[in-house]
């Protein structure tokens, strides 16, 4: 399709529905990434580490103790992620949903628009 074929415009109210079907489809299994990078660098691995001493002195169990902080580290940065991005922010402005739209008028795309450094950069 050539570059003349598409144009950018915000969302309407009546394509949150489906701008927010084709977010979930774009970010589908990338929770689980990014919670196993995010529990896997050293300062989240020293708080877990740090969790599970603590709780080896209160529970009778060493597995327990081990798992017990992972497991609830996990669920709390599913549970965070699935939040952000099963939202939309407000329409208006840059920091809005924005939609690529065929020549048809069907939504083919969502896009992220973010304000330049500068106020001549307009956006990226």
């Amino acid at each position: 399709m050539a570059p003349g074929h598409l144009s950018v415009r915000e969302m309407r109210e009546d394509e949150r529905p489906l701008v927010l079907e084709m977010l979930k489809a774009g970010v589908k299994d990338t929770e689980n990434r990014v919670t196993l990078h995010a529990l896997t660098r050293p300062p989240a691995l020293l708080l877990l580490a740090a969790a599970s001493s603590g709780l080896r002195f209160v529970l009778a169990s060493f597995a327990l103790a081990l798992l017990l902080p992972v497991f609830l580290a996990v669920a709390a940065m599913k549970l965070g992620l699935r939040a952000r991005w099963g939202s939309l922010p407000p329409p208006g402005g840059l920091g809005g949903p924005w939609v690529a739209v065929r020549s048809s008028g069907d939504v083919c795309g969502v896009l992220a628009l973010a304000p330049g450094s500068s106020a001549g950069d307009g956006a990226r």
